[in-house]
């Protein structure tokens, strides 16, 4: 009950405080501008970690198809461990 009370209280201080006849158009106005900044901010925030996901992607996929070529070689040795052979000499 007292819950209910204080947000009825909340909403109507609000309202009070938004459609004021005096300041209540500037107080739109700047609520509507931070949250249009918000909204790019958010759209940054996102582009900037999609674009560091995908690099990482990229990544992933270039050391993979590294491993695949080393391990597919054919200056690699059956059953050694290492790469390339280290007596034949490298171009």
């Amino acid at each position: 009950m007292i819950v209910r009370v204080l947000g009825a209280f909340a909403i109507g201080a609000l309202a009070t405080y938004f459609f004021d006849p005096v300041s209540g158009r500037k107080r739109r106005a700047q609520l509507r501008d931070k949250a249009v900044h918000a909204g790019h901010e958010i759209g940054h925030y996102a582009e900037g970690t999609a674009k560091d996901l995908r690099n990482r992607a990229q990544g992933f996929v270039a050391e993979a198809r590294g491993m695949v070529e080393r391990r597919l070689s054919p200056r690699r040795q059956p059953g050694s461990q290492v790469d390339i052979d280290p007596t034949q000499p490298q171009p």
